[in-house]
């Protein structure tokens, strides 16, 4: 998933540049940020299993998912109420989450351990800052929800196809990630979580597809 979110991510920011649409660049910049955030998560337990070592590399990755977390409030706001309120009345609520998860988590640094077997690992979080991770993920569920709107003004069948894969990858993330935080405080091992976020890999590699079909048909 990380490699999948990552290039769909890298490929929005470079739609922004030739484009210069705002929703190409918080689409991207958001989708990278979510995607490094995913391999700090993952491929660390490939060459180590010094728990100190892989707590600090998570803690990482919990940085780069705060972040994307606070793209996703201004693309709330873009698409929702960009004009109607103020972007602080978006960004401040979510904020407070991540402040309250990073103190959660640095409390809870020496209590949480994270289990090793032969096929998996379980890196699970305090009950605490589950809680915040599952309140601050609403976030993708809402950017997933008001991308399916933003799809229905157009008119163009690709270009729906386009968004709708968006929001459902965004909002399949949403729920897997606030079913895996309230259910399994972050442990990522169970078989829904993992079919979830093949999913949302796989989906979004649909909507990769679609964006470079549809360069290679403006060329022909």
């Amino acid at each position: 998933m990380g490699v999948s979110v990552s290039l769909f991510g890298i490929r929005g920011l470079y739609l922004y540049r030739r484009r210069k649409s705002p929703l190409s660049f918080y689409y991207g910049l958001g989708a990278l940020f979510i995607g490094i955030s995913c391999l700090f998560y993952s491929v660390p337990f490939f060459f180590t299993h010094n728990e100190q070592y892989l707590k600090i590399w998570t803690s990482v990755g919990d940085q780069f998912y705060f972040i994307s977390i606070l793209v996703m409030t201004r693309l709330i706001w873009y698409l929702g109420f960009n004009k109607k309120i103020s972007f602080n009345w978006i960004l401040i609520p979510y904020l407070l989450l991540i402040i309250g998860c990073n103190l959660a988590v640095l409390y809870s640094w020496s209590s949480v351990h994270y289990e090793f077997n032969a096929d998996h690992v379980i890196y699970p979080v305090s009950q605490l800052a589950s809680w915040f991770f599952a309140a601050m993920s609403t976030a993708y569920v809402f950017v997933g929800i008001l991308t399916f709107k933003q799809a229905r003004s157009f008119n163009d069948l690709r270009q729906k196809i386009r968004l709708n894969s968006i929001g459902l990858a965004f909002f399949l993330g949403g729920v897997v990630a606030i079913y895996n935080y309230l259910f399994m405080q972050g442990s990522n091992n169970s078989s829904l979580g993992i079919f979830g976020y093949i999913l949302i890999a796989s989906v979004l590699f649909i909507g990769l597809f679609i964006i470079s079909r549809r360069k290679v048909s403006v060329k022909n």
